[in-house]
């Protein structure tokens, strides 16, 4: 056997036969705890990036978009790439559904620029993790995650390499393995804790993303953050995805500059997905741990994909992008990007919603029209 720690083998080998005792169990015990939801709001969102590329003399240009996904907080979801983008789906094995468009440079302006517009109609849920105490009322039964799922979110992929030895030591230093007595929620909270006190946020080009690189340089980005957090839970058991998108509120406003963002959610048996910003902790100089970022989804975020490493077909052959909060563009032509400039223009238009009727109304379902298995070049 090689690849994987001793450890990690056996801890798996223990989850997989608790799993099996809890199937047989004929009644599990109550879930401690409960997402709450108690608002949610329509949301209408226009995200436009104009290129400059004055050194550059195109032919074609090619923009790709992830297609923003439904999610526990995030429902009802519409999203376009006009004036005729078209659906597909990227090339890894997620198969996460994209937009794209081939814009021939038909004037002498289009040869030098681009400009992309990105349209989002979706409703936010405000949830927060709520502790069930003696004689609270039953909840729903929260079904657990089919078994595709849980593969894909506990695996050690892309940036969430907790398999790596230097992870899994700096596990073991950190103290970060998970108690007999620890639930899912007990422990990714603690974690939660121990990551926003050990590592800092760093913006910079040369930000590690990979979890084992930020651990040990202690500071990375929100995409890095993230990533530390993901594979932690990871590594012990607990299911969990990154989201990568941007604010479309803040501080209560709609947003009116863009910048991206990543936070993670979790899978916590009988309890559902959990929302858990570590970069937003570690940025913020709130008390209690930075713990008000965990578990506490304030529906003012648009999440454009889950996870890492979005496969393309590009003019170039496939290429790989770790976060696509945006638009990736491509050019066929000659020329240089020397000089080129990118600017971002967010409109966000906010409206509240009554509640029941968000939580009866039926999810859209975004690239529902038939899809190529990948882009046309």
């Amino acid at each position: 056997m090689t690849g994987r720690p001793l450890r990690t083998v056996l801890f798996t080998a223990a989850c997989a036969l608790a799993s099996v005792h809890g199937l047989a169990r004929a009644d599990p015990p109550a879930p401690a705890y409960v997402m709450e939801t108690t608002a949610a709001k329509r949301v209408k969102a226009t995200l436009i990036v104009d290129v400059k590329a004055p050194k550059v003399r195109a032919d074609e240009w090619t923009v790709y978009a992830a297609q923003a996904p439904n999610l526990p907080g995030q429902t009802d979801v519409r999203m376009s790439l006009p004036p005729r983008g078209k659906v597909a789906r990227e090339l890894s094995n997620e198969g996460r559904p994209m937009l794209y468009e081939r814009l021939p440079a038909a004037s002498a302006q289009s040869r030098q620029n681009l400009s992309a517009r990105l349209e989002y109609e979706v409703t936010l849920l405000t949830r927060r993790l709520q502790k069930r105490g003696p004689g609270a009322p039953d909840v729903p039964r929260i079904a657990p995650l089919d078994a595709k799922t849980r593969r894909s979110e506990l695996a050690a992929a892309y940036q969430f390499d907790h398999d790596a030895e230097p992870f899994q030591t700096w596990l073991d230093e950190q103290k970060l393995r998970r108690g007999s007595d620890e639930d899912d929620v007990d422990f990714a909270r603690r974690a939660f804790a121990v990551l926003r006190k050990s590592l800092s946020h760093y913006e910079g080009a040369d930000a590690a993303h990979e979890a084992s690189k930020v651990c040990a340089a202690g500071k990375s980005d929100y995409a890095g953050l993230t990533a530390a957090y993901v594979a932690v839970l990871r590594a012990n058991g607990i299911p969990a995805r990154a989201l990568c998108g941007f604010p479309v509120i803040f501080e209560g406003q709609p947003n009116k500059n863009y910048w991206p963002h990543a936070k993670a959610e979790f899978y916590a048996q009988g309890v559902g997905w959990v929302s858990a910003d570590l970069a937003g902790a570690v940025r913020s100089n709130s008390p209690d741990e930075g713990l008000d970022f965990f578990g506490n989804d304030r529906a003012d975020f648009l999440t454009a994909h889950t996870d890492t490493h979005l496969i393309i077909d590009t003019y170039f052959g496939r290429k790989t992008l770790d976060w696509l909060p945006d638009i990736s563009w491509w050019v066929k032509g000659a020329g240089s990007f020397d000089g080129t400039r990118t600017t971002y223009t967010l409109s966000v238009q906010v409206e509240p919603l009554d509640l029941a009727e968000a939580l009866a109304a039926k999810p859209s379902r975004p690239g529902a029209a038939k899809a190529a298995k990948k882009p046309a070049r």
